[in-house]
């Protein structure tokens, strides 16, 4: 393979080559290759001074350099280049601004190479040329393949994730068969006992022919219920004319406290206020949909790079929780109502200071935030204003007007929510007869499962586990209600408390558990749930090996959103915290219930009080 590779790659190396890249790096093979094909392989001794590196080139005629695109950059910004030079750069994606520039270049030809260690480097070279950062197409003893999720071939145009077949497939990884078994898997295009590599890159075919590398099929995240490809995200802004470079991160420590922080680095001729500011929101805005809009975007000098020249993604900055540049000029809050609202958004925005007329989503706010804040406000003035509040008054002095007028002529004469006898049929909230009614018109459908699964890495106790979901389903009342039907009005039932069923199913033997694993765990998510036998609430744990679980829970959204998924799982790993280290495995009994509110709710809407919200 690597005779092939040479074949065809000696062609772009000059005579003068200065290996960039770490000896340690894998794209270091290239140094053989040029000693093999007769060139000159020059090494600097301080591969970090770049302005030196520079002159060194220029005083011993180099003609060309081999790095990563990063290590690139910083070298051409640091010091005027030879002429003429031959680029071979790879190893991480290729920035379109740095493609274009040296595209421009008569004196400069540069290619893009890519290729996974596990096979064998390089796969795919492309010439720097147009306007659109490719990957090329395969060199010799390689075949590639652009395949979906059920590992069909995808058509031209339609991204999915590249596999790698050839004589340069590895092996495997030594002494971790899980891991081979799951990214080394069976050619269906080959012969018998071909492998395919499993890149995890997500790319497509272009009518060129060539692959254009997209981003990490891993670099797909779900927030607040949405699934986001984090290099959609990424192209966009680089797209943007202020912005060179681009990374985006989730960010937070919890499903609720999730959020979008983007990276970039300034266009030469930009700065930060002009590449990164609010302009820079609202043109993502135009690209994007909301949820896809990063909550914080961070200029930086450059980005952060490793010893190999590859981005490192741990050494980027946390954000500060500093008020972000903003449309709207800072004023503090002047009276107690905003000062109120203003400290309830801080803490859940972790941003400080708020001014009075910046908007909550401009701040990085979201739906599942919003209903927070209004829950807060709520309690904190003995208010009951809606969700829809927040987005027709997304500001602190809007909200604030809108509190004081509520409290100036707000009826104190309206029920509180209490809780209700359980000896009668319970009416349903309009939410629930909402799904009720569209589970009448199409029943056994999955269209309304909320599935979750979760890998558990370490020691697992399954009694204990199995006692936590118990816990939390005898907690919450809702997770054990069926809807029912009398004479055309639907009504709901509480069940007694139940121990919950926890089936094991052990799949270590299994040739590949992982693939195993995923097919049971999608389809445990398109099972139905029968609203009138429920239950509403399903587990199941998947055993990959003694000390590797995926725990699969399933929820009707008749009982459950997203909001109160979260509250579910902080409450399932409170409970078995306490029971491995033998505390008292308890949580105090919830005041009201859904049926609760949804008793509540009917009588508000006959009294005529929800019409005036």
């Amino acid at each position: 393979n690597l005779t092939g590779a040479l074949n065809d790659l000696q062609q772009y190396f000059g005579s003068h080559v200065l290996l960039l890249a770490s000896l340690s790096f894998d794209a270091s093979w290239r140094a053989l290759g040029i000693l093999l094909t007769g060139g000159c392989l020059h090494v600097p001794e301080n591969r970090r001074d770049l302005p030196a590196v520079s002159r060194y080139m220029r005083e011993h005629g180099v003609d060309s350099v081999s790095c990563t695109p990063s290590q690139l950059a910083a070298l051409l910004a640091a010091g005027p280049a030879p002429s003429p030079l031959r680029i071979l750069a790879g190893g991480e994606p290729f920035p379109a601004a740095l493609w274009q520039q040296l595209a421009g270049q008569g004196d400069v030809t540069a290619f893009n190479l890519y290729g996974p260690t596990e096979c064998t480097v390089d796969v795919t070279v492309a010439p720097v040329q147009g306007v659109r950062p490719v990957i090329g197409k395969p060199i010799t003893n390689t075949r590639l393949y652009v395949l979906d999720a059920h590992q069909a071939l995808t058509p031209a145009g339609v991204p999915g994730e590249l596999y790698i077949g050839g004589a340069g497939v590895g092996r495997g990884y030594l002494n971790r068969p899980r891991l081979t078994a799951e990214r080394f898997v069976p050619d269906p295009f080959g012969e018998p006992g071909d492998r395919l590599y499993r890149t995890g890159d997500l790319v497509r075919y272009l009518p060129s022919g060539d692959l254009e590398f997209l981003g990490r099929v891993d670099n797909q995240v779900k927030i607040r219920g949405y699934r986001i490809e984090l290099g959609e995200i990424e192209a966009a802004l680089r797209k943007h004319t202020g912005v060179d470079q681009a990374v985006v991160i989730v960010h937070g420590d919890t499903p609720d406290a999730l959020r979008l922080i983007a990276y970039v680095t300034s266009a030469p001729g930009q700065t930060w206020q002009d590449s990164a500011g609010p302009q820079l929101r609202d043109d993502l805005a135009q690209l994007l949909p909301d949820h896809m809009v990063p909550s914080v975007i961070m200029a930086l000098d450059k980005l952060p790079v490793g010893p190999g020249g590859k981005l490192d993604r741990r050494a980027l900055p946390e954000p500060d929780g500093a008020r972000p540049e903003l449309d709207a000029a800072f004023q503090a809050p002047t009276n107690p109502t905003q000062e109120a609202i203003s400290a309830i958004w801080s803490e859940l925005l972790d941003i400080t200071p708020i001014g009075i007329h910046d908007d909550f989503f401009q701040l990085g706010g979201h739906s599942m935030l919003a209903i927070q804040v209004i829950s807060r406000v709520n309690e904190a003035f003995d208010t009951d204003m809606t969700l829809r509040v927040i987005f027709d008054s997304p500001t602190i002095t809007a909200l604030a007007e809108h509190v004081n007028s509520l409290t100036s002529t707000v009826d104190r004469t309206w029920e509180a929510l209490q809780p209700v006898p359980r000896t009668e049929q319970l009416p349903l909230s309009f939410a629930q007869q909402r799904l009720w009614f569209l589970d009448q018109l199409m029943p056994n459908n999955p269209f309304y499962n909320i599935p979750d699964a979760v890998r558990l890495n370490g020691a697992l106790d399954v009694d204990a586990l199995g006692a936590a979901l118990s816990g939390v389903v005898a907690r919450h009342e809702v997770l054990r209600t069926t809807l029912h039907d009398e004479a055309g009005r639907p009504w709901q039932s509480v069940s007694a408390p139940q121990p919950v069923d926890l089936p094991v199913t052990d799949i270590s033997a299994e040739p590949e558990p992982e693939s195993a694993a995923r097919r049971m765990v999608a389809a445990e998510a398109l099972t139905p749930f029968d609203l009138s036998t429920g239950p509403m609430f399903r587990a199941g744990l998947l055993r990959l090996a003694a000390d590797d679980h995926v725990l699969m829970v399933t929820m009707h959204h008749v009982a459950a959103d997203a909001w109160s998924r979260t509250v579910l799982f902080d409450e399932i790993q409170l409970l078995y915290t306490a029971l491995v280290e033998g505390r008292n495995a308890t949580l105090p009994d919830l005041p009201v219930q859904y049926a609760d509110f949804a008793a509540w709710q009917r009588r508000w809407f006959e009294d005529g009080k929800l019409s005036s919200q």
